[in-house]
């Protein structure tokens, strides 16, 4: 991920289109993200930033076709590269954790400032600003890191202990590369103050400190995984099966190494032909669940329809219910499907 966080231009401020149901499916993974690590007030400043349409999804190209996001420092908007709303994996969603965290900050500065910081930068004065936004993306790293970790620690079941330890790796990996990046960009933006990180005792750490960390990180999520894995059954793969019921046709899932869930439904109904999308996960004793949404023609024309599903996996298979709305009115009915 080269130049991960290069953000702090002036832009002319541009209309922004209302977010696609996947871009903002996206930024629900993202709000779950942080609960999940304990970061409830970052949840909650990403859903008030949702709520005021401070935050869109476009096309990046050119150099900055490899940049995660802009903030316009007209109107403090944030701008996510549109690539970053079509890979729904855990690595992704810290990947933007980080990312939005560091746009937090800019969102937070003056335009004055940024000019300003800009012209210091030009000329070789290093810049302020750009220091602060990527010492909080750093900050939050280190902290999902280690709360990923303790959580780990004190995983009961040998399920649990491979989740969490999927997760710390991705969650590693994306603290690692953005410290990587940092040693390339501190060239243009100046080096950290000595006293910019601290440890849970108070002890001031480093750049260097971090990656070294990030790396023992690595190394007990895998150490964890080994061996779980030997334990228990794989859910991840994939799921082929029926609809049956109130709807006829086909029932079809993958699951993830993260167990995420992924995948489509498709048949006839009284109402008439559909097909719609599944996404969801599984949890520590094998229960799946999450959401369906999709279209059906009618002799209307066609309709929208979303709802919910879930089910239990098994070494095999497994099987569930699923309803697309008002039972009777939208296709909904049981499920089963056959592990290849």
């Amino acid at each position: 991920m080269k130049h991960l966080w290069i953000i702090g231009l002036l832009f002319l401020t541009l209309p922004l289109s209302a977010l696609t149901a996947e871009e903002n499916k996206m930024l629900d993974k993202v709000e779950l993200f942080y609960k999940s690590v304990g970061m409830n007030d970052k949840a909650a400043w990403l859903a008030k930033q949702r709520q005021l349409k401070k935050i869109s999804f476009e096309k990046f190209t050119g150099d900055e076709v490899s940049t995660t996001a802009i903030t316009d420092s007209s109107d403090k908007t944030i701008r996510i590269n549109s690539n970053y709303a079509k890979s729904f994996t855990y690595r992704n969603y810290v990947d933007l954790g980080l990312t939005l965290g560091h746009e937090k900050v800019h969102q937070d500065q003056s335009s004055l400032a940024v000019i300003a910081a800009r012209c210091k930068q030009f000329g070789g004065y290093g810049n302020k600003d750009e220091q602060e936004g990527w010492a909080e993306g750093i900050k939050i790293g280190r902290d999902v890191v280690m709360k990923l970790r303790k959580q780990l620690a004190n995983a009961k079941s040998s399920r649990e202990k491979i989740i969490l330890g999927k997760r710390l790796e991705q969650a590693a990996g994306s603290w690692q590369t953005l410290l990587n990046d940092w040693n390339v960009q501190k060239k243009e933006y100046g080096e950290f103050s000595s006293q910019q990180f601290q440890d849970a005792d108070g002890m001031f750490i480093d750049v260097d400190d971090m990656l070294k960390e990030s790396k023992q990180a690595l190394k007990m999520a895998k150490d964890y995984v080994v061996p779980a894995n030997s334990m228990v059954s794989s859910y991840p793969g994939k799921y082929r099966g029926k609809a049956l019921g109130g709807a006829v046709g086909s029932f079809n899932f993958d699951v993830r190494s993260d167990y995420s869930v992924v995948g489509s439904v498709s048949g006839t109904h009284k109402m008439g032909s559909f097909k719609g999308t599944l996404d969801g996960g599984v949890n520590v004793d094998g229960l799946i669940s999450g959401q369906v949404w999709g279209t059906i023609q009618t002799k209307y024309g066609v309709e929208k329809f979303a709802g919910s599903w879930s089910g239990r996996l098994t070494k095999t298979g497994a099987q569930g219910k699923w309803s697309a709305g008002a039972e009777g009115v939208y296709p909904s009915g049981s499920w089963v499907v056959n592990k290849l």
